[in-house]
């Protein structure tokens, strides 16, 4: 029996992905499936890499090409996802740092941890760039040049965090 009946519709999307020669983004959920909890200590890295090391998406030829890793702080742990990530020959898989939508201490761990791996190339942030600034526009507080101003301001310091120079 397939525990998974909902992944037919993600294995066609990347096939069809891969014949475009599209590069395919992971929206894998490991998070809660209690079939892949227990193995690490830390909550956060247990699940990821649980979510990795026994993705079924991958074993019914699910390939992404882009793994979205979120809140991982220690670059040891991003290396031990970064490996099982390209196992089994898939050498040109690769992960990216998410941010939640979390604070920008936690954004700023993560990207530093990830940054220095091999395996990551680059972040997938946004509700942590924007959200702040989106909501003063919408909520009338704040005008559309000062959101944009703060947008751009936050997008290049955390190009900054993950580039080392911050």
């Amino acid at each position: 029996m397939d525990t998974f009946p909902d992944r037919k519709p993600i294995y066609d999307c990347a096939r069809c992905h891969r014949r475009l020669g599209h590069r395919s983004p992971s929206h894998q959920q490991p998070i809660g499936q209690p079939e892949r909890q227990a193995v690490f200590a830390n909550p956060r890295r247990r699940r990821c890499q649980q979510g990795v090391a026994r993705d079924p998406g991958q074993d019914a030829q699910v390939e992404p090409d882009i793994w979205k890793i979120e809140g991982i702080d220690s670059s040891e742990t991003c290396a031990e996802i970064a490996a099982l990530v390209k196992r089994d020959g898939r050498d040109s898989v690769g992960c990216v740092v998410l941010g939640r939508g979390a604070d920008d201490a936690a954004v700023e761990a993560w990207l530093r941890a990830g940054a220095k791996v091999p395996g990551y190339l680059g972040f997938a942030i946004g509700r942590s760039i924007f959200n702040d600034a989106v909501k003063g526009v919408a909520s009338g507080t704040m005008e559309r040049d000062e959101a944009t101003a703060i947008i751009s301001r936050k997008y290049r310091h955390f190009i900054d965090v993950y580039e080392g120079r911050e």
